[in-house]
């Protein structure tokens, strides 16, 4: 139940994901991190399934803004770190931008609890996190181009013909084409053993 869950998940380690701060208040920050908390729901209050919490966790690791994706303590829900821009000041500034965006390019809501600069992250234990070192800041106050598609879920794609070129495309991933061919960014570059 809810209750009992509620109390299991307070034994769990937590982390700020928004700073180093010497204790809870917000007014008590160190140093900023550049990252915001997202949290995810994707299963609404009567406990319907609203999408697939690893296929979720699996789309939003290859957004550009996204340091790093994996399932929250439940494993009903999904958490992100968003790499927004280096300045605490603009926290709330970047918490709304990151909301808006990606509401309109994945069509998922962001918890509204996660504008507080001190808000605390349950850790989970997720093998199949995903994260981009590389990841680029969100900018406050952008007009975000009209969005296109969603691509569709790699994996129901494993067999059969598929415009890769558009998938990767829409991720935001390819480099340069050249013809018939088009070099894209690994998104899980940060795991490679070798150059």
């Amino acid at each position: 139940g809810k209750e009992a869950y509620n109390e299991k998940k307070k034994e769990l380690w937590a982390i700020t994901m928004s700073g180093l701060f010497r204790g809870r208040a917000k007014e008590s920050i160190v140093r900023y991190s550049g990252l915001i908390q997202g949290d995810i729901d994707s299963v609404d209050k009567s406990g319907k399934i609203l999408k697939d919490p690893e296929q979720l966790r699996d789309e939003l690791s290859l957004d550009p803004h996204v340091r790093a994706s994996f399932l929250s303590p439940s494993g009903k829900g999904v958490k992100i770190a968003i790499r927004v821009p280096d300045d605490p000041e603009k926290h709330k500034d970047s918490f709304y931008a990151a909301e808006r965006y990606f509401k309109e390019k994945h069509g998922v809501t962001i918890d509204p609890s996660c504008k507080d600069i001190n808000r605390i992250c349950f850790t989970s234990y997720d093998p199949e996190l995903k994260g981009n070192e590389d990841a680029i800041p969100i900018e406050v106050g952008e007009n975000y181009p009209e969005i296109a598609p969603q691509a569709p879920p790699l994996q129901k794609y494993r067999y059969g013909t598929v415009r890769w070129n558009e998938v990767f495309q829409s991720q935001g991933m390819v480099l340069k084409e050249m013809g018939n061919t088009i070099l894209v960014q690994c998104p899980w570059r940060q795991l490679h053993t070798t150059g």
